[in-house]
């Protein structure tokens, strides 16, 4: 993520995704800061980038999302990204 206007921006995206998915997932965003973050990432080139760790749960076998619901994810996802653009 590169600085705090796309943060804004991912954010909007994710809680309208969050709103809508409520009764089947739990969408839960955090700030990754690791040591394979810090090493991973030269940030002298890209000194505002923004590390973030996502976390689906669902319904599906031990918690985790089934395929299905990623899906829906990602392409209500993408439908955020075109109706922002437009």
């Amino acid at each position: 993520m590169d600085g705090l206007d796309g943060l804004r921006v991912f954010v909007r995206r994710i809680n309208k995704l969050d709103r809508a998915l409520a009764d089947e997932a739990y969408i839960e965003v955090g700030l990754n800061w690791s040591e394979e973050v810090a090493t991973a990432c030269d940030f002298n080139l890209f000194p505002d980038w923004i590390m973030l760790s996502i976390s689906i749960q669902g319904t599906g076998r031990n918690g985790a999302p089934p395929a299905t619901l990623l899906a829906k994810i990602a392409s209500r996802y993408r439908a955020a990204c075109r109706e922002a653009t437009a």
